[in-house]
């Protein structure tokens, strides 16, 4: 964005938030019979409906709330996941997609011109909503699957 900014005439234009997206998916390798959701969502997580392991391999789990931001941008950022299991992927196996969005929302809209420079509030912005979304993601799941994907020191 940095680059098609400096093509196009910056003055008027202002940010009013940022917003990033992971999609994140989880395969079951052993026998689908055999299929455990609690493997891989943290039963004890207050986020995590205890009410999930009576559906077997189909079900969906969305969640969202707002917290307050203060840097680099004050604010608010949405914090969404949605969690969907599917009886079968491609290779046949259970699978749960988790897609988590992290939206910014400015208390004040901010110049596009300072906001892309070098080490800008946008940078630090993107930094904190990545390391942000490690720690919804860590939230969601058990500690093993957590060290598995290198998120232990997350939670």
């Amino acid at each position: 964005m940095r680059d098609a900014l400096c093509i196009i005439d910056t003055d008027d234009m202002s940010i009013a938030g940022a917003s990033l997206q992971y999609i994140d998916v989880f395969d079951w390798t052993s026998d689908p019979n055999e299929y455990d959701v609690f493997q891989l969502l943290d039963v004890e997580s207050e986020y995590v409906p205890k009410s999930v392991g009576m559906y077997g391999s189909v079900w969906h789990l969305h969640q969202g709330w707002f917290d307050p931001i203060n840097n680099p941008v004050s604010g608010r950022i949405l914090k969404k996941a949605h969690f969907d299991a599917i009886s079968t992927s491609e290779s046949g196996q259970p699978t749960v997609k988790l897609d988590t969005l992290l939206r910014a929302d400015f208390s004040n809209y901010i110049s596009a011109r300072t906001f892309f420079q070098e080490s800008s509030d946008l940078e630090k912005m993107f930094i904190y909503m990545h390391n942000s979304n490690k720690k919804l993601v860590s939230s969601f799941l058990t500690k093993a699957i957590c060290k598995n994907i290198g998120l232990e020191d997350e939670q």
